[in-house]
């Protein structure tokens, strides 16, 4: 399987049948490396996904970790 099919198969079938997604960053797997957890709702049901959200980002707040090294881009 190439690297863009991976990166894109959870979210094909919610592109296809129009339904709302959203993903949240969760944490961390063992290599360091950020996990995130997809949310897939019924059509029209965006409101509620933005609410999942909200909640579930902030249990997960405090394993969130800072880069290393922060690029900013808009020079503020």
């Amino acid at each position: 399987m190439s690297v863009s099919a991976a990166l894109v198969r959870y979210q094909i079938a919610g592109n296809f049948l129009g339904l709302p997604a959203i993903t949240v960053p969760v944490g961390y797997d063992k290599s360091n490396l950020p996990v995130g957890l997809q949310f897939i709702g019924k059509p029209w049901d965006e409101s509620l996904l933005i609410h999942i959200a909200f909640a579930m980002q902030a249990l997960c707040i405090s394993e969130y970790k800072k880069p290393e090294v922060l690029w900013d881009l808009l020079g503020n």
